[in-house]
């Protein structure tokens, strides 16, 4: 990082080689906070001062580059705020909506976009991030910030793998917004997963593609995860191939849950509350809920008297409006009871 704050301030700096000189200088008097950390007294700096003069007044940016890292063996841990004002390159990706505090919870990250020219590098990649339909731009690049590192022609060919795929272009723009991580993916790796997770599940390549749109992270997962919980619903819970098809095409994230938490949520819904499978198929994503919320707003309702799942009878009760919703809504309208009362009969559990 320190290397690039002392690239931009002197291209992009307009005074003498003395005014260059002090900025570079201020800035290195910034980043001593303690001699354990940098290996360097503050009383080193003047003659450290006079090292970049001499380096500076001789226009050479590799000798104040080795100077710098010559006299810090570790160099401070500056952040891209500490350069946005050197650098017109990360003014714009400001002003696009780029967080860096965001950006530098990826490790290399930083020194990547400190790197990096906006035009035609970074521009380039807006563009064609725009041209997919992707509207928040700087959400992808916040979550993943390598992706401005890639070749625009490399990221155009995994576009055009998944067009070829028939994924449509509203589906290619929600994969790369809900995980904008398949686009570093290689295209024989993800041509590999897809392949793979079509077999284990048995998936028409229609249900394929809407469980990739709905949660492409799935598809980067672990496959021998996958292949678990598929073993698991087909061979402990006796479900038919279409039924588990169904099921990870409703909600894919429910193939990644611990096997651990997947048969204590299925045991107490089906043994305890008396769910059928087919009921749970129908909304699976009951079981990416925590045991805990089921089996308290299950107590509840039991208590009340309203513990009615049979679609069949009067005040049926949906999985689905039993987890969903915040506690406020859940009350008001499923218990029909204050929130109040809700937290009081929590407490006797």
């Amino acid at each position: 990082m320190l290397r690039n704050m002392c690239r931009c301030i002197l291209q992009q700096s307009h005074g003498s080689m003395q005014q260059q000189t002090k900025m570079v200088y201020r800035l290195m008097c910034s980043q001593v906070t303690t001699s354990v950390e940098l290996h360097v007294e503050k009383e080193d700096l003047g003659s450290y001062y006079k090292e970049l003069n001499k380096s500076l007044s001789s226009k050479s940016l590799a000798k104040v580059q080795d100077v710098v890292e010559s006299r810090l063996h570790h160099p401070a841990a500056s952040t891209l705020a500490d350069l946005v004002q050197f650098s017109p390159d990360l003014q714009r990706l400001v002003a696009l909506g780029v967080s860096f505090t965001e950006v530098e919870k990826y490790e290399g990250a930083p020194d990547l976009l400190a790197s990096l020219s906006y035009f035609p590098q970074i521009n380039d990649m807006v563009n064609l991030l725009h041209s997919m339909g992707i509207e928040d731009v700087a959400s992808v690049i916040n979550r993943c910030p390598f992706i401005l590192g890639q070749h625009v022609e490399t990221i155009k060919e995994r576009v055009l793998y998944l067009s070829a795929k028939k994924f449509k272009r509203n589906q290619i723009s929600e994969i790369v917004c809900r995980c904008p991580w398949w686009l570093l993916e290689e295209i024989s790796e993800i041509d590999a997963r897809l392949g793979a997770i079509q077999v284990v599940f048995e998936l028409k390549a229609k249900d394929l593609r809407t469980m990739t749109t709905k949660s492409p992270r799935v598809i980067l997962s672990d496959i021998i995860r996958l292949k678990e919980f598929a073993f698991t619903m087909r061979k402990v819970y006796s479900l038919e191939p279409k039924q588990l098809s169904r099921m990870v095409t409703n909600a894919p994230s429910v193939s990644i849950t611990s096997r651990t938490s997947l048969k204590r949520r299925l045991d107490f819904l089906l043994d305890t509350m008396e769910i059928s499978m087919e009921q749970i198929i129908a909304w699976p994503s009951v079981l990416r809920n925590r045991e805990r919320r089921i089996e308290e707003r299950h107590k509840l309702l039991k208590h009340l008297g309203l513990a009615e799942y049979d679609a069949t009878k009067a005040g049926y009760v949906s999985l689905q409006r039993l987890v969903s919703g915040k506690t406020d809504v859940f009350c008001s309208e499923v218990a029909h009871i204050s929130e109040q009362q809700y937290f009081d009969f929590i407490k006797t559990l």
